[in-house]
């Protein structure tokens, strides 16, 4: 039976998991005792930009700068209903719906037959950590995983598997019963209870020690650092319908399904900021962030307008702090995961089954 202690800590959890590992479709008030609920257009503390109305000053539109734009370059096709992406050393790995499910990998300096890695798995979601990439096939308990050249495994969580996600150095999956789960072992051979209270997160992001989710069901985003926390103190904002979220070493990021790109400041313990700004906004659904970990840039997908058949997606990358967009990639067709590398940018095309790159 899972433990319910509201008052273990990530820190206690993370200590006693001795390894790591992770996002499905496309994921405050503050005072030196933990986090409030409630959020404002201020600014954080001077890390981010205020929203006063000055033109300097005002959250970016995807319009700012398209100038140079491209399509991107095809790395790989024929990916029907291509969505999760991982990177193993150097190797990519992606998640396909043909047929019935695939993963596949390819060098990342070039790809010119992908590598079938398995088949018939249904997959909708990867990751890598600790020398393993790890996928899940929805609605069951299993999490599937191989390393490079190695063969496929399983295991079983304790419910089915709704989202599958990684921090730094840890990983974790979120059941059906929208609770937090830890993976212990490698490969994780069990699992035991993350947070000790309902978060009913819907995705995930972590860094470190820290580790933040969306909820759809308490419309919130929540947080919880390395020390831990309790229901009363997660909530970084109230009354918001989000999608994707990302943690870097100091900042949470969060989009909305009104087209805005949300931020916070934290230090991996609690949220530092004095409130959530707005860093961008007019965005036709926002659903996929990557922070540069060693730059300045946060890069973003849209899924693109209803209206457009949602081939109207682009890719784009603003500063952190916020500021002008810069739209890298137009036309997309419905852009549904990126992934960061030391040079490139990566991104998974549902409609048309392309893995795409550029230049970081």
């Amino acid at each position: 039976m899972r433990r319910k202690d509201k008052y273990n800590s990530v820190a206690t959890l993370l200590l006693a998991c001795c390894s790591s590992v992770g996002a499905l479709r496309c994921s405050l008030l503050t005072d030196t005792d933990g986090l409030a609920g409630s959020e404002s257009d201020a600014s954080l503390d001077g890390a981010l930009p205020t929203v006063d109305g000055s033109a300097a000053d005002r959250p970016s539109t995807p319009d700012s700068s398209v100038d140079g734009a491209s399509a991107g370059e095809v790395f790989a096709s024929g990916q029907t209903g291509a969505f999760g992406l991982a990177r193993l050393g150097t190797n990519l790995y992606w998640t396909s719906g043909k047929p019935g499910g695939e993963v596949a990998s390819c060098p990342l300096a070039a790809c010119v037959t992908p590598t079938v890695v398995a088949s018939g798995a249904k997959a909708t979601t990867a990751m890598a950590a600790l020398g393993r990439v790890y996928w899940m096939t929805p609605g069951t308990k299993t999490i599937s995983y191989t390393q490079a050249g190695g063969s496929v495994g399983h295991f079983e969580a304790y419910s089915p598997v709704s989202w599958i996600g990684a921090g730094m150095s840890f990983r974790y999956v979120i059941e059906e019963s929208r609770q937090f789960t830890l993976l212990q072992g490698d490969p994780p051979v069990s699992t035991t209870s993350f947070l000790g209270f309902d978060a009913y997160p819907d995705r995930a992001a972590g860094h470190d020690g820290a580790v933040a989710w969306t909820s759809g069901k308490t419309m919130s985003v929540g947080y919880c650092g390395s020390g831990g926390c309790d229901a009363s103190t997660s909530d970084v904002s109230k009354n918001e319908s989000a999608v994707a979220i990302a943690l870097d070493a100091s900042f949470l990021f969060w989009t909305t399904t009104d087209g805005r790109i949300r931020a916070a400041a934290h230090d991996g313990v609690r949220i530092t900021s004095a409130a959530v700004t707005d860093i961008a906004s007019g965005l036709a659904e926002p659903c996929a962030l990557a922070p540069d970990e060693v730059g300045p840039f946060l890069y973003f997908a849209t899924r693109g307008s209803a209206a457009g058949g949602y081939l109207d997606g682009i890719v784009g990358k603003l500063l952190k702090t916020g500021g002008p967009v810069t739209v890298l990639a137009t036309g997309q067709a419905r852009p549904a995961n990126i992934l960061l590398t030391e040079t490139h940018l990566f991104w998974a095309n549902e409609y048309d089954g392309t893995i795409r790159r550029l230049p970081k």
